[in-house]
């Protein structure tokens, strides 16, 4: 009898443990405003997985002027769930896009800069790292933008509230698209309208790696900066290395032209023939 009451308490304190360990699971990371990165893959190696990771708040890239920053590495997330080619593949898209609010009465400004329904998202950038290759984000109206921030809201809703495989301590989530049907990357990018707002906002990982980044306004009202509204703001590029390394690059660097290269050359030349000259002389 003693025996069985031991082994009874004993099932009852693992099955606590259990209990406790799932009950305890930290959820995914995530603040108004912050910018997702998703990947979704037409076929192969993880056709039926999303991996969606968050960059930080959009805020800060948007602050971010002159620096280029590494956001974070999730080359063996990219592994575990697309394979270790994953790097060459052209049927395996990303793109980034983000919003504070989908509310147009919620929020102040005043705290952010942002005003309600503040859109960041993507576009395919040719391959060069801090300098913008893309057409402007310019969506048609208000009620375009409105509707697209109500479909990233319902991805961040997903992302907030998962409870799966998460990567880079809980900033990334690996989502299985047969069991959540709705509101994840690849139902809001399957066509070439993403998340329906009248653009493509996803590279193939394979043929271009860079991303542009775009700040859309709905309204001008209290923004800061200030900006026109509905007119894709440039905010810098977002690439990713082929080991994986995600990183945000803000302006290109100044390099000369030849011909200009030339003309100084051709000037620091003369200079010093001058000065040769005149302590012969």
């Amino acid at each position: 009898m003693l025996i069985q009451t031991r082994h009874i308490l004993t099932t009852l304190v693992v099955a606590g443990i259990s209990m406790a360990a799932l009950t305890a699971k930290a959820a995914t990371t995530f603040a108004p405003g912050d910018l997702l990165l998703g990947f979704r893959a037409t076929g192969g190696t993880g056709a039926t997985t999303n991996l969606i990771v968050n960059l930080g708040s959009t805020i800060t890239l948007r602050d971010n002027n002159t620096t280029s920053a590494t956001l974070i590495n999730i080359g063996s997330a990219l592994t575990s769930a697309y394979g270790a080619g994953w790097d060459t593949r052209t049927d395996l898209f990303f793109g980034a896009i983000g919003t504070r609010t989908n509310q147009v009465t919620d929020g102040d400004p005043g705290l952010t800069g942002d005003p309600a329904v503040t859109l960041y998202a993507s576009l395919a950038n040719t391959g060069t790292i801090g300098t913008k290759t893309s057409s402007s984000f310019n969506p048609a109206t208000n009620g375009v933008l409105t509707g697209t921030a109500n479909n990233v809201a319902g991805l961040q809703s997903t992302f907030q509230n998962f409870t799966g495989t998460t990567t880079n301590g809980n900033l990334g989530a690996v989502i299985d698209t047969t069991t959540t049907l709705t509101n994840n990357w690849s139902t809001n990018t399957a066509l070439s309208t993403d998340f329906a707002s009248g653009k493509d906002i996803e590279s193939a990982v394979g043929t271009s790696s860079v991303l542009d980044l775009y700040r859309i306004l709905q309204t001008a009202t209290g923004a800061s900066p200030t900006g026109t509204a509905r007119v894709g703001q440039w905010q810098g590029t977002i690439s990713l290395s082929s080991a994986g390394v995600v990183s945000f690059d803000p302006v290109a660097a100044a390099v000369p032209e030849p011909s200009r290269v030339l003309f100084l050359g051709c000037g620091l030349g003369s200079l010093l023939l001058r000065r040769r000259r005149a302590v012969r002389a």
